[in-house]
């Protein structure tokens, strides 16, 4: 992913999973699922979750990664994480203290809003494959101090007739023209 990166080889890339490297093609749903699917699958860091159903049927996906002793107390972290939000749970402000020196932090990312967005889905999928095979020093500190939570595609239904018309509109192959209607 970063020129000179050291990531674990177990860890699938968008490209072994997809069969191209991002940016070559617009990735539908489908894609999305096979690829967050694969990275759970192997990798200790990341667990993918469903959130919802679509109109349209299609389930909803956030992907949780962090350092697996992290992935291990997810309950507590959430249970602490609550006790911060309503200072009512809290017994004094050294509970506090300690809660926000022993908790990881959370981070999310939700991405893909509308579904016309074509880079973003893309984008969260690169996040997730840094995070769940990068062996960084800042990688390996980010798992450490946070949870991280990807909604990588919140409207998929929108996604999938964008993706559909571009295809239909423009095909597989890029029109160089920088007049062409695709740029």
């Amino acid at each position: 992913f970063y020129p000179g990166g050291m990531y674990r080889e177990n860890v699938p890339t968008i490209e072994s999973v997809l069969g191209y490297a991002p940016g070559e093609r617009l990735p539908r749903y489908a894609d999305l699922v096979r690829y967050l699917t694969a990275l759970e699958q192997r990798s200790d860091r990341a667990l993918l979750r469903t959130y919802g159903t679509t109109y349209e049927g299609r389930a909803q996906y956030y992907l949780i990664i962090s350092d697996p002793a992290n992935l291990g107390r997810l309950e507590e972290t959430k249970s602490q994480i609550a006790k911060l939000a309503d200072p009512r749970c809290l017994g004094n402000a050294d509970e506090a203290a300690e809660i926000i020196a022993e908790t990881p932090a959370i981070t999310w990312i939700g991405a893909n809003v509308h579904g016309g967005e074509h880079s973003t889905m893309e984008a969260a999928m690169c996040i997730a494959y840094q995070l769940a095979a990068g062996e960084d020093e800042t990688t390996r500190h980010i798992l450490k101090q946070t949870v991280v939570i990807i909604d990588p595609l919140q409207n998929p239904d929108g996604r999938e007739r964008s993706v559909n018309y571009f295809y239909s509109a423009f095909g597989l192959r890029l029109n160089p023209d920088p007049n062409a209607a695709e740029h």
